[in-house]
């Protein structure tokens, strides 16, 4: 059974998009106002201020600001070994879209001549990641 949809998805609502093919996660607007995943021996921790619970026909959540680890991201992505790593991202949400991410584009495997990341180690997605309150992985407020 592919549970790759399914992972995906999960990632997706956590604010995290894996981009395929690269060890690159793009930053989003989550659907949690917090979020914890277990990586083997590491936490991340994922914090959304200004988050409102997503409503049919409710206001759209942009990312205002990213803050990784204390240090203000201008770039909309995280590698796989930093995420791995664990700590703390901040996702500052607001109602309207900004300025954030505006200036730095995601690295392609695709472009000649493109910055690529760092390379990372593959490193698997957690076995059990999972959403809901009960949940050792991700506990939202």
């Amino acid at each position: 059974m592919n549970h790759l949809p399914e992972i995906i998805y999960r990632l997706d609502t956590l604010g995290l998009f894996p981009i395929a093919g690269q060890s690159l996660y793009l930053l989003n607007a989550p659907s949690f106002a917090e979020s914890r995943i277990a990586f083997a021996n590491e936490e991340l921790v994922i914090e959304a201020p200004g988050f409102s619970e997503p409503a049919a026909g409710g206001p759209v959540q942009y990312v205002q600001r990213a803050i990784f680890n204390g240090e203000m991201l201008e770039r909309t992505w995280l590698t796989a070994r930093e995420l791995h790593r664990g700590g703390h991202l901040e996702l500052q949400l607001g109602p309207k879209p900004s300025a954030w991410g505006t200036t730095t584009r995601p690295p392609s495997s695709s472009v000649p001549g493109a910055t690529q990341p760092p390379a990372a180690a593959a490193v698997p997605a957690p076995a059990n990641l999972q959403i809901g309150a009960e949940d050792p992985i991700n506990r939202h407020k």
